[in-house]
Formats: C-alpha cells, sequence, structure tokens
C-alpha cells in the first residue's frame, strides 16, 4: 500500500510519516538498499545505545547526590587535610546535575535518530521478519518490541493465554518515567533557590551559576529529538504538475516548457 494519496483536484499527495518513515524515503532516494544498511547502522546504534546507558548511569547517579545535597545529608568532605565549605556542595550539586542532563540528551538524541530508523524497518515487516530483526539488533529496540502483541505470532497460531496482565505493569512504567520527570525538575528548582539564598561566595557567583545550569538544561531540551509522532508531508511530482498545469493553463505551461527546454540546451553546450 502507498504511503502517499491525493486529494481529487490537488497537484500534491499526501502522507502522514514517523521521522524513521522519512529516513528510509531517503535511503531509497539514493539507490541505497534497507537490507544492506542494517549490519553497517548497527555498529553505530550499538556504540550510542551503550554511550546513553553509561550516561543514564552518570544523571541517576548524580541525581541522588543532588537529593542527598539538597537534605544536607551530605555536608562536609575533606582529604588530606583539605576541607570543602558547606555551602560549596549545593552549586557544585546544581551544576553536576545540569551537566549530566546535557551529557544523557547528547547520546539520547543521536541514538534515536537510529532507533527510529530501525522501527520504521520493524513496523512495516511480518512477524518472521520482526523476530530476525530482534535477534540480530537487539540493542536496537526498546524491549516492548520482544513483547509477542508487538512482534506478532506465526501464522494461524494464536495464544490461550489474557495478555492484559501486562497492561499493569506498562503502568508502572509510565508512571515512573512520570515522576522521575517531575523529580528532577522539582530537584532543579529546589537546589537553585537555595544556591541563590545561600549566595555563596557571592551574589554574582550564584547567579551565574544558576544561570549556567538554566542555559545547560535548555540546550538539553532542543537537541533534535527525533519521536514517533507522525507529522503531515506534502510531494510534488514534476511530471503530475506539468501535467495539471498544462490543463489548467496552456499557456503557463508552454512558457514553462520553453524556459526548461533553454536550460537544458545551455548546459549541453557547457558540458
Amino acid at each position: 500500500m502507498s504511503l502517499w494519496s491525493r486529494k481529487s483536484g490537488e497537484l500534491f499527495k499526501t502522507a502522514t510519516l514517523a521521522d524513521g518513515q522519512i529516513i528510509s524515503l531517503l535511503l531509497s532516494a539514493k539507490g541505497l538498499v534497507e537490507n544492506d544498511m542494517l549490519d553497517a547502522a548497527y555498529v553505530s546504534a550499538k556504540e550510542l545505545s551503550m554511550a546513553r546507558t553509561r550516561a543514564f548511569s552518570v544523571l541517576v547517579t548524580m541525581t541522588v547526590i543532588a537529593i542527598l545535597v539538597k537534605f544536607e545529608v551530605i555536608s562536609g568532605f575533606s582529604t588530606n587535610g583539605l576541607s570543602l565549605a558547606k555551602d560549596a556542595f549545593k552549586p557544585m550539586a546544581l551544576a553536576g546535575y545540569s551537566v549530566a542532563g546535557l551529557h544523557f540528551a547528547y547520546f539520547h538524541s543521536r541514538y534515536r535518530f537510529f532507533e527510529l530508523w530501525f522501527q520504521s524497518v520493524f513496523e512495516k515487516s511480518d512477524p518472521g521478519k520482526r523476530a530476525e530483526l530482534l535477534l540480530r539488533y537487539p540493542l536496537a529496540f526498546d524491549i516492548a518490541k520482544m513483547d509477542p502483541i508487538v512482534r506478532g505470532l506465526p501464522k494461524f497460531v494464536h495464544t490461550k493465554n489474557s495478555l492484559l496482565w501486562r497492561l499493569p505493569s506498562l503502568v508502572v512504567i509510565v508512571l515512573a518515567l512520570l515522576i522521575f520527570a517531575a523529580l528532577g525538575f522539582t530537584l532543579w528548582v529546589t537546589l537553585s533557590m537555595d544556591v541563590w539564598n545561600n549566595a555563596f561566595p557571592n551574589k554574582l557567583v550564584a547567579g551565574s551559576v544558576i544561570f549556567g545550569s538554566l542555559l545547560t538544561t535548555v540546550i538539553s531540551a532542543t537537541f533534535p529529538f527525533s519521536g514517533n509522532t507522525k507529522k503531515s508531508y506534502e510531494h510534488y511530482g514534476l511530471a503530475v504538475t506539468l501535467e495539471a498545469l498544462e490543463a489548467r493553463d496552456p499557456v503557463r505551461h508552454r512558457y514553462f516548457i520553453k524556459k526548461v527546454g533553454a536550460i537544458l540546451a545551455k548546459n549541453e553546450k557547457l558540458d
């Protein structure tokens, strides 16, 4: 089934496509075959997946440290006779927490580009091909793709067991992500307020730390995260457009064809 459709009387075709489908169209326009690209793309996708996992571990660690600093569980540090001022911990925690978020967002945005393309290949494949993709490229897919509901079953095979028991686990995962996001926002706001109120070592430094942290957070949010949300696109084919133009306005059509012919003739002389 074609991705594109045309309404009666319109010059262009329309389609609602995800980012992964757009990548597939770009590859096909260059004559590249998806199956030939999978192995090469997976090398980079696997490296980015592992880097993203490490970055997420750092982010979780910095989140825990920031919480401990916020509630003054960590309030002192000394080594070899050197000690760090108690009021310095919160500015350091705020800066470290923001940089860890930027670090994770960087690798996540790069990985998503690969993940969504692999996902577009997965979605248009039959259950057998999906199983092959999951076995050959496990780190290119999220764990939900391995669920029988998503992956699919062999032809003529149906399960007798209810799959509704997976619904509570899905709810728990979504709630956990929402809580983590809310916790991150609350933690950033409260830490920023503490840094400003403590004004260590002065208001200028405290304000600079807060501004730098805010700037880092904004940069993290503006990374080009590819998404699953489909967008509307229009496709204008030259032959179709010329055909419609000839039927609607023959004079302009002849003028346009004449101009195109002149450009082609000029290019031939240059060659």
